[in-house]
């Protein structure tokens, strides 16, 4: 990655997101047809997703503003019918 590729994608991040670009120097970048980082594109998932989850993970308040976030979201094992409780 170049200083200037690097630069792009740290504009399109929260401040407090933009260090993982030069902490994880072998990040997986999500790249285009023709081979250029998209993560420096506005609308960039993958921009978004770090700004997100970098961000949170940096908060001394993580978890709870994890379980805030997920606490109505419920979950069923594939197959399983009604409620998924202690006897299922």
């Amino acid at each position: 990655m170049t200083d200037e590729q690097r630069l792009a994608i740290e504009r399109n991040l929260f401040e407090v997101a933009r260090d993982l670009v030069r902490e994880r120097a072998n990040f997986p970048w999500h790249r285009d047809d023709s081979g250029q980082f998209t993560a420096s594109c506005q609308k960039s998932s993958q921009a978004l997703a770090i700004d997100v989850f970098h961000t949170v993970d940096r908060l001394r308040s993580r978890n709870r503003s994890y379980c805030r976030c997920m606490g109505g979201i419920v979950t069923t094992p594939a197959g399983a019918r009604g409620q998924v409780g202690p006897d299922t």
